[in-house]
């Protein structure tokens, strides 16, 4: 194993530890012992860099060591602003180091200089100019996604809008188009009150298709709606619906899973996927479904798919799906991140998402909840 290698190994293992630590900072009455114990850790990540001879690494970390440092001095009420500014640090840390393991991930070493000058302002600014500086820190930090706009729009074909005259055969097609489209919105109705059903049984789920699907409809038609809104709407009530079939035992234990049950938990999709394909009329939904959990480096089940073979109604709903499990808290997530920490860790997934409906993620996140 490369030195490269054992460092991110010991990276990983103090990253959790160290975001269940900074999470802590805005329920906290004495914030200066959560500062001393991420600085305890930072210590242990900066000394394993010097072990390997990281020396770029070294270097950041002694400046996020040394904010934290002038940190545990005050007694400052930006806590939000704080946790987002060490979180997305340590994101960018992990970035410096998966590029040296020669990962796909984006890395610019001018950003890092940036994210750098703006750790060194906020060590020494003074105490009034503090939230000027942890809000440019965050602007910097995020400056590569948030700013960044998908604002070119899809050519319009003029002709496709011109409608024929109506035909006998047209009035029919028209006739059967509406009878069809009366059954899908039946269906829909059934498919809400089977979901209504599943959250009695996972609160932890409630409301999960009602938060995402407006981001999904919103995602889709900047794309050009390449999915029809319907049958996505279909796929995103019902794609975890299987998850009552799995046993309780194993979606609520603690430890780690045995094989068996990671094969369990990941036949889900096709259950559903199944009872779709044998319903008139939703076969892209079921389609959906299937391939939710496909990767874009063909590491995702259940057929490790991958690119341009992953359909995009599944890359939309992989994007939204891992949103709102990080945005929102779950007994098996004790804390959630924030939107900024959220966009960031999905941006940076390019082994995963679709960086094309990555993009049309961030401009969605920025019209729905960023105020300019």
């Amino acid at each position: 194993m490369s030195r490269i290698d054992e460092f991110h190994d010991k990276l990983e293992d103090l990253h959790f530890a160290l975001e269940s630590d900074i999470v802590q900072l805005g329920g906290n009455s004495e914030p200066a012992s959560v500062y001393a114990d991420i600085n305890e850790k930072l210590a242990e990540v900066r000394h394993a860099s010097i072990q390997y001879e990281l020396d770029e690494i070294t270097g950041f970390v002694d400046l996020l060591i040394s904010f934290v440092s002038r940190l545990s001095e005050l007694n400052t009420v930006y806590a939000h602003l704080i946790s987002d500014v060490i979180l997305l640090c340590l994101d960018h840390l992990d970035d410096i180091t998966r590029y040296y393991k020669s990962q796909n991930v984006n890395y610019d070493a001018s950003h890092t200089k940036s994210i750098e000058s703006s750790l060194s302002a906020l060590i020494s600014c003074d105490n009034e100019s503090l939230k000027h500086y942890l809000e440019q820190s965050l602007n910097v930090l995020t400056s590569e996604l948030i700013t960044s706009d998908s604002e070119e729009s899809a050519e319009v074909d003029v002709a496709a809008l011109v409608e024929p005259a109506p035909t006998a055969q047209s009035t029919n097609k028209s006739q059967n188009l509406a009878d069809s489209e009366l059954m899908h919105a039946q269906d829909l109705v059934l498919f809400y009150n089977f979901e209504k059903e599943f959250s009695h049984r996972f609160p932890d789920l409630a409301k999960r298709s009602q938060r995402i699907l407006p981001l999904a409809f919103k995602m889709n038609q900047l794309a050009g709606s390449p999915v029809d809104e319907q049958q996505l709407e279909a796929a995103i009530i019902l794609h975890d619906l299987a998850m009552v079939f799995i046993p309780p035992q194993i979606l609520q234990k603690d430890t780690a899973l045995e094989q068996e049950e990671v094969d369990i938990i990941r036949r889900h999709p096709a259950i559903i996927s199944i009872l779709l394909e044998r319903l008139s009329g939703w076969e892209e939904a079921a389609l959906i479904v299937h391939q939710h959990h496909e990767r874009m480096d063909g590491k995702g089940y259940p057929q490790g798919l991958k690119g341009e073979d992953i359909c995009p109604g599944s890359k939309i709903l992989s994007i939204l799906d891992a949103f709102d499990a990080m945005t929102n808290t779950r007994s098996d997530r004790p804390f959630k991140r924030t939107l900024l920490r959220a966009s960031t860790e999905i941006s940076r997934r390019q082994d995963q998402f679709d960086p094309e409906w990555v993009s049309f993620y961030l401009q969605t996140v920025k019209e729905n909840f960023i105020k300019e």
